[in-house]
């Protein structure tokens, strides 16, 4: 999955395909490292010919589940796959025992970049890494 939510081969460019996939109708479902899953709410045709799967049309929802996407954050009539699951349990937790915030703060403030004149972190500190758990791609 590219940044724009683009799901392409491993080579980074190419369509995906499956080998030997037989031709019917198959429910698609999506899963990444640090996102909560997605699946069509109908099967979708496969077959030997290219198929376009659109996860992003806010007026014209596949996915199965209330709420199964979010807007938030996205230009209008676009919807994305929930994102901030550092942990990769299923679940997205702001607080308590199953929280992603103590991965996400650990990252940034244990960044030895992350100080003011040599002085302890900053929460204000801008994070311009990549999270080993993926979380802000």
């Amino acid at each position: 999955m590219q940044r724009d939510g683009d799901i392409v081969h491993t080579d980074g460019t190419s369509s995906i395909y499956f080998i030997n996939a037989a031709t019917a109708n198959y429910y698609i479902v999506i899963k990444h490292r640090n996102h909560l899953g997605i699946m069509t709410t109908n099967t979708v045709a496969l077959s030997a010919t290219s198929t376009m799967v659109d996860f992003t049309d806010a007026n014209n929802q596949i996915t199965y589940g209330t709420d199964a996407q979010t807007a938030f954050g996205l230009p209008s009539g676009v919807v994305a796959m929930w994102t901030g699951d550092v942990n990769g349990d299923g679940r997205l937790n702001y607080s308590g025992a199953l929280s992603d915030v103590p991965s996400i703060r650990s990252q940034v403030f244990n960044d030895p970049d992350n100080s003011v004149f040599g002085g302890p972190p900053t929460s204000t500190y801008v994070f311009l890494q990549q999270l080993p758990e993926g979380a802000n791609d």
